[in-house]
């Protein structure tokens, strides 16, 4: 059996994409994963294989011919636009279709728009994104909210299971060799860190106020934070406001580090931080993988209170 994993917004090594799903279902199958981000790596299982196109849209195109050359049994689909190739792939050549259902991405699409739109632009989306799944075989959902907001009662009762995004076992060495100049993180321990997206949704803003405040008491104090910046206005702040607050002897930044070393930084750390805005719903609805991976790595978490975060801890106790 072959099965064909679809991502544009991924990299092939990614820790959801290629640890947890990848991996896991290397066991039984050949899984190849295909993007335009990443590493690539032919002669493995899982094998990985990027796509040589400029920009996101054509790789939609070079997704399918890739994935057609390979001739899958299945195709899975992270993204909703992906949902288009493995459409095409699922009449072309009657590859079964999986849709990864992990993100609220109307939610998403319509922090873009002033309030006066948003509402109709989450409508198109959804409306757009029902449309394209509605023919998939199979439904791998993160949590209840996401699947009753996507699928019909229908297609919840027949076709849909819920997985919740917890870390995949064994992901992360034991051995902290990043090498060249991010060696040094190896060699400091971290009283808190931060591992995600960096906005002011994010908290970003609030967080660098926050360690500015603990720096007047805990002067040997040491903050990791690794994250892409959502817009350059945000990453132009983030550094004024570091020179602001006099932070930068303590805030230790990287804009990505490998997901296989992530677990090995975690762990060389004493608290994990997720403070999101609370009036986005998005975030209110979701469980970040990178949160969990605090928990994964022992880690106590202080994080902004939701509805998801209560029921992650009680039900797990």
């Amino acid at each position: 059996m072959k099965i064909c994993i679809l991502t544009l917004d991924h990299p092939t090594n990614e820790t959801r994409v290629y640890h947890k799903i990848a991996l896991t279902l290397a066991r039984i199958a050949e899984v190849a994963v295909i993007s335009r981000m990443g590493i690539s790596s032919l002669q493995s299982n899982p094998a990985l294989y990027l796509t040589d196109t400029e920009s996101k849209w054509s790789t939609l195109w070079a997704l399918y011919r890739t994935c057609r050359r390979l001739k899958p049994d299945i195709v899975i689909c992270i993204e909703p636009w992906t949902l288009v190739v493995g459409r095409a792939l699922q009449k072309r050549i009657g590859a079964r279709l999986v849709y990864d259902i992990h993100e609220y991405y109307a939610d998403a699409f319509t922090e873009r728009f002033s309030p006066g739109l948003a509402f109709l632009a989450q409508r198109f989306y959804l409306m757009l994104e029902r449309r394209w799944c509605r023919h998939a075989d199979l439904y791998i959902a993160v949590n209840k909210l996401i699947v009753k907001k996507l699928l019909t009662r229908q297609q919840q009762r027949s076709r849909s299971i819920i997985i919740p995004n917890y870390p995949a076992k064994d992901t992360w060495g034991e051995v902290c060799e990043l090498g060249g100049s991010l060696q040094y993180l190896c060699e400091t321990e971290f009283d808190l860190v931060y591992i995600g997206g960096l906005s002011n949704d994010h908290g970003t803003f609030k967080l660098l106020k926050a360690i500015s405040l603990l720096k007047r008491e805990l002067s040997w104090l040491k903050v990791l934070i690794v994250g892409r910046f959502h817009f350059p206005g945000d990453e132009t702040r983030f550094f004024k406001e570091l020179n602001d607050y006099n932070l930068n002897a303590i805030v230790f930044y990287q804009k990505w580090i490998a997901p296989d070393k992530i677990g090995v930084l975690l762990r060389r750390s004493k608290i994990g931080l997720w403070m999101f805005n609370p009036s986005n719903q998005r975030f209110r609805k979701a469980i970040p993988l990178k949160l969990l991976e605090y928990y994964a790595a022992g880690l106590p978490v202080i994080a902004t209170r939701s509805v998801m975060m209560n029921e992650l801890i009680s039900q797990n106790k």
